[in-house]
């Protein structure tokens, strides 16, 4: 506020003037932290004759200025006051007996209203008018002086300006019949308690109050326009921005000045989340208008700044508020300035609609239901109470009271625009209307719907609810939403569906996921689907609508075919309000753009043809870009055409087997094997275009955080689509399949399917970290054995070696079991997973890590995972054969995983999940074997012992080569791969360490050398051949030496030296 002029100034100019200044709502101003009303103190002190200062204030002011002034204080108005008051406003005497009956009805609702004040004095005013005005109307139509009021007038009045208490309604209606004597007309009633009806009469009467809409999630927005309650073209939207540096006062004079304009042009202007412009229209909203020379005026005041501006007789304003916020946060001053009238989907509803919208609700309880206990045939009440709104929001994304209004709506829409763009010769009649109109509906369900949901609805009563839904609905839910609909992943969903949802221009898209904010989602759509062009606009990052503006503007001025815009909103970053408004000014953008495009069309069609030319064939898409003589060369020999071309081509026609009518994919129909690229190379090495993509696409990309999700709401409209994915990445970059792969398959046949490198390339730290070792290892040793498994993990041999252990112990043991019932239950792993995908994927991981774990401890046992990194093939082959022996016939898997239930003294308990590495010393001491899996070896060799101890060689021949062992290990090894007896010398060196104990002074390399000195003089001598080596070997070491006392090792010494 200001301090009011001087008014000597005006006493000077007039002076017989008396200088009045009002101060309106001046208690407002003594809230400011400035205390501005400090200033009045000296001017009410020192106010002489002839001038005077009024204040107007809903509450007491200080007492330092009530007591410079005189304080009149005016209570509530009585029954007496209101009927005098009204008397003053007419002039009616037909009306003037009904005055004190209105004023008793008024003071009846006033105090009774379950919310104090949200309708006031102005209500009663305006009712007192509207009924003046319509007996005025009705003299002069009848041209008779006695007209009296009837009901309709009465009720009219009241249900236009008592609006915006729906369940309040029937009781105010009766209060005012009752006190004024009239029956209530109930036929009547039905007919016009009809919220269009009653906003359509606001809007054509300029002596009406300005509207104010009740709405839920900003549905009244779409309903004005998609009900033709007003029009584009004489409407201007003003949405209240909430962006961080959009909180100044450039913006609200922005905003003023976009009202000044529609003022004076008579444009409608609807505000939405505008609250910073209420103050400024202070004089607008209360239509204080002056006239002057058949002008209407009014002020517009910005700050201590004001202006009177031209304002056209049509003019009206039009408030969206959340009914929420009506009922708790705004003031009741500014809520008595309008029209209140609540609009929602259900509002508009017809009546006929109402079964479809039962067997609906009855549909989403029962989805929703985690067993049985939602009849077919009960009440959609009590379903809805029995499942709860928490179970309903998990299980649709942005499920909400008045969402199956909204879908019946848009679906009756497309329904009758479908049936208008065929022509089809027979209107449906209500039961077969229904039953399309039922199915329609349950599929766009189903595209919101999360994927753990229907998992969860196929684990109800052991699966017996889907297939009573299934019989009852004919439609098989699970088939329909894992096969034909694409909810795995972005990529999977836009390369069809973005296609088989555009229009003209293309499609508009809300996209849901719980799955994390992303910052290559762009780059993810360029590599794995194919798009052009992709812009990204992160929301949160932008500080200013302007910006956006500007990007989205940007976009569709070079927007050609294949062009998608893709927004990014994290509602944890940003928030919901913000996020709206992101998808007002993309809808607008877009719609601008098909104008222009449509705009671009006449023209072409309108242009004659040049000879030698041929016109363009009547099923040609519209042309992206602007005529052909603004085209600049860089445009018309851009990539994608060919030299000369400047039309674009026309888009593929669909073919039916692939996709249908309402979007739906073939379940045979999978998106192409090579995915994770864009291009694919001919017979000529020519690369070309796996599918061109056609369109100019908005995708609002909204990442809901899961749990948190219970604000968002969705409004089906008919400008755009609304779908979930799981995933904004493809499963296949990391070599796990999507969610449709998983259903119904074990944890096997899963397993045996995966890119197994790339998952334990993923998985082989976790399986490390299992690894449980009885010594000490440094930090070298942990980096060494990871940089070994990397290098193996590119080796395709020993990949599927590891393949056919992990999938062997998958088959053995019901140990590790791929749940979908239960990932789907469990909140707790799906808030940390993030995606049910997700969820999926870790207990693929867990069991491809636990059983990997197991095989690295067999791997690692006695140091013997170093021993593959040797580069001869020979050995590689070695190593992968014994090991796939080995697992098999020790039965490492069965040992392994049985349940440690004690501990022996001294021993270590294992914990959960983790694996012992097995030391096979003798001493106890680890010793890093040379030869491939030697413990097993020498336990086949331990296990000959009683047979062949006192049968001699031959017999000893016989059973170690009926041990199976392939590459000439039954065999003579003197020589073997071309290496004189290095495998044999390895194997020696093993021997030692695991039968012999330590000899003090003496390495283990020197025990070997030993050992193999005393077999080779006890079996001929060094070069003897008499018998197979490998069986002298084996017989020399199933005696065993014993060389634990040092003794004996010296009197051997002593031999061999002789």
């Amino acid at each position: 506020a200001r301090p009011p002029p001087p008014p000597r100034r005006y006493r000077r100019e007039a002076p017989d003037t008396v200088v009045v200044v009002l101060l309106d709502e001046v208690g407002l101003a003594e809230q400011s932290p400035h205390l501005p009303l400090k200033v009045l103190h000296k001017v009410l002190d020192e106010a002489g004759q002839m001038e005077a200062v009024v204040g107007i204030s809903n509450w007491a002011l200080d007492p330092a200025k009530m007591n410079r002034a005189v304080h009149l204080y005016r209570p509530a108005p009585t029954v007496e006051d209101l009927s005098l008051t009204a008397e003053g406003m007419v002039r009616s005497a037909n009306l003037k007996g009904y005055l004190s009956a209105l004023a008793r009805a008024y003071n009846t609702v006033y105090h009774n209203q379950e919310h104090p004040d949200f309708w006031g004095l102005r209500e009663f005013y305006s009712t007192v008018r509207a009924i003046n005005l319509a007996l005025q109307e009705q003299r002069k139509a009848s041209g008779s002086q006695g007209v009296a009021l009837d009901p309709s007038t009465l009720l009219d009045a009241v249900l236009r300006n008592f609006g915006g208490r729906p369940m309040e309604l029937d009781k105010v209606v009766d209060t005012f019949f009752r006190e004024l004597g009239m029956p209530l007309p109930k036929e009547e009633f039905e007919k016009i308690n009809n919220v269009e009806s009653l906003v359509l009469s606001n809007l054509s009467e300029p002596e009406a109050r300005h509207l104010m809409l009740l709405t839920k999630s900003n549905a009244a927005l779409g309903l004005v326009f998609d009900r033709e309650i007003l029009n584009h073209e004489r409407t201007e939207i003003i949405f209240g921005s909430d962006f961080p540096l959009d909180q100044t006062d450039l913006q609200v004079c922005l905003d003023i000045q976009r009202v000044k304009l529609c003022m004076a042009e008579g444009i409608t202007v609807v505000l939405v989340h505008c609250e910073s412009l209420y103050e400024s229209l202070y004089d607008l909203l209360n239509q204080h208008y002056s006239s002057y020379g058949g002008q209407m005026y009014v002020r517009l005041a910005f700050g201590t700044h004001s202006r009177l501006c031209p304002i056209h007789s049509h003019f009206r304003v039009v408030v969206i508020v959340e009914k929420s916020d009506a009922y708790q946060r705004l003031a009741p001053p500014l809520l008595n300035r309008f029209e209140k009238q609540v609009l929602e989907r259900k509002d508009v509803v017809r009546d006929e609609d109402l079964s479809l919208l039962s067997k609906l609700t009855l549909f989403c309880a029962r989805f929703t239901a985690s067993a049985g206990a939602i009849r077919a045939d009960g009440d959609e009440v009590s379903a809805l109470a029995a499942v709860g709104n928490s179970a309903l929001r998990t299980a649709f994304c942005g499920f909400h009271s008045d969402l199956l209004s909204s879908l019946i709506l848009v679906m009756s829409a497309r329904q009758e625009v479908e049936r208008r763009k065929h022509a089809q010769g027979r209107t449906l009649d209500d039961q077969d209307r229904e039953e399309v109109l039922l199915k329609m509906c349950i599929d766009q369900l189903l595209w919101i719907a999360a994927p753990e949901a229907t998992c969860r609805l196929l684990a109800a009563d052991s699966g017996k609810l889907h297939g009573d839904m299934t019989r009852e609905y004919g439609l098989n839910v699970s088939q329909e939403y894992f096969k034909s609909q694409r909810h795995s992943s972005l990529p999977a969903f836009s390369s069809t569906m973005l296609d088989a949802w555009k229009d003209e221009v293309g499609t508009s898209v809300v996209v849901t996921t719980y799955s994390p904010l992303s910052s290559d989602v762009a780059a993810v759509m360029k590599t794995q689907v194919g798009w052009n062009d992709v812009d990204l606009i992160v929301l949160h990052e932008l500080d200013q609508e302007r910006e956006l503006r500007s990007q989205v503007a940007d976009f569709f001025d070079k927007a050609e075919d294949g062009a998608v815009l893709l927004v990014q909103c994290d509602p944890l970053a940003t928030s919901l309000r913000r996020i709206e408004h992101a998808k007002f000014i993309c809808e607008n953008a877009r719609a601008r753009y098909v104008r222009q495009r449509q705009k671009a069309d006449v023209a072409v069609d309108d242009a004659p043809v040049s000879p030698g030319l041929s016109a363009e064939p009547p099923n040609a898409p519209p042309s992206l870009g602007l005529a052909a003589s603004e085209l600049s060369e860089d445009a018309k020999t851009s990539e994608g055409k060919e030299d000369g071309e400047q039309e674009p081509a026309a888009p593929p026609t669909l073919d039916r087997s692939i996709t249908s009518e309402d979007g739906k994919m073939d379940p045979s129909d999978a998106l192409p094997a090579n995915s994770s690229g864009v291009h694919a190379t001919d017979a000529g090495g020519q690369a070309s275009t796996l599918a061109q993509r056609r369109g100019v696409h908005v995708i609002l990309l909204l990442h809901l955080p899961r749990g948190l999700e219970g604000n968002y709401c969705v409004s089906f409209d008919m400008r755009w689509r609304y779908a979930f994915v799981d995933s904004i990445t493809t499963a296949s970059a990391s070599g796990l399949p999507d969610v449709e792969s998983m259903i119904g398959k074990t944890m096997m046949e899963v397993v045996s399917q995966l890119d197994l490198r790339k998952v334990l390339r993923r998985c082989f730290r976790p399986s490390l970290a299992k690894l449980v070792y009885l010594h000490e290892r440094t930090n070298d040793d942990v980096r060494r054995q990871i940089s070994l498994l990397i290098q193996y993990l590119d080796d395709a041999s020993f990949v599927e070696a590891m393949k056919e252990v992990i999938n062997g112990m998958l088959e053995s043991s019901d140990q590790y079991k791929l749940d979908v019932a239960n990932a789907a239950h469990e909140e707790r792993a799906l808030q940390l997973a993030g995606t049910f995908q997700a969820a999926l994927h870790a207990q693929i991981m867990n069991a491809v890590s636990s059983t990997f774990s197991i095989a690295l401890s067999h791997m690692d046992r006695n140091k013997g995972l170093e021993l593959y990194v040797d580069q001869q093939s020979s050995l590689k082959q070695l190593w992968l054969d014994l090991f796939l022996l080995s697992f098999k016939q020790m039965r490492v898997f069965q040992t392994t995983s049985a349940p440690v239930t004690s501990a022996t003294p001294g021993q270590r308990k294992r914990g959960l999940g983790e694996v012992e590495v097995t030391n096979d010393s003798a001493s106890g001491i680890p010793f890093s074997g040379r030869f491939p899996f030697s413990f097993f070896v020498h336990k086949l060799i331990e296990g000959m012992r009683a047979v062949t101890e006192n049968a001699g060689e031959a017999a000893l021949q016989q059973q170690f080569s009926m041990l199976g062992l392939s590459h000439g290990l039954s065999e003579d090894l003197s020589n073997w791969g071309g290496q004189d007896d290095t495998i044999l010398r390895r194997y020696m060196h093993d021997f030692v360490c695991m039968s012999c104990m330590p000899v003090t002074g003496m390495s283990r390399e020197a025990q070997a050398a030993l050992v193999w000195r005393a077999l080779e003089i006890a079996y001929g001598g060094e070069k003897s051949k008499s018998a197979p080596a490998t069986a002298n070997i084996a017989g020399g070491l199933s005696a065993g030496p014993s060389t634990g006392d040092g003794k004996e090792a010296e009197d051997e010494d002593e031999d061999e030296d002789e």
